[in-house]
């Protein structure tokens, strides 16, 4: 299944051991909401699974991108359901783990109150 909006592209893939989503293009404010609408079910109705989401892709991640992706790496914690973030570029494809990201992001806003 893949979806288009404005600047990306999104496609779904699932099998008996893993479901992959795959984003192309620009990940902002729109296709954040649509990467939540499509991710969060499957965090939670298929912990055993594990959710891999690739961005080999992706061309710009902007903050709102980011914070989904530090929500859905938080709630597959919680969830106890396997999350993986794919990047990398041409051959050099690594799997990198987000984890921590909520964490750090919470200190930055914390932070930034307080000094402010």
């Amino acid at each position: 299944m893949t979806a288009a909006g404005t600047g990306f592209t999104i496609s779904f893939a699932e099998d008996d051991r893993r479901i992959v989503v795959r984003i192309a293009g620009v990940l902002d404010e729109n296709g954040s909401s649509l990467v939540a609408l499509w991710l969060t079910p499957h965090v939670l109705l298929t912990p055993e699974r594990p959710v891999v989401l690739d961005l080999t892709e992706l061309t710009a991640l902007h903050h709102t991108g980011l914070a989904t992706l530090a929500d859905l790496a938080e709630l597959a914690v919680h969830r106890h359901c396997p999350f993986e973030l794919v990047a990398g570029d041409g051959d050099t494809t690594r799997p990198l783990r987000l984890a921590g990201v909520a964490g750090a992001l919470s200190s930055v806003s914390r932070t930034l109150r307080t000094s402010g």
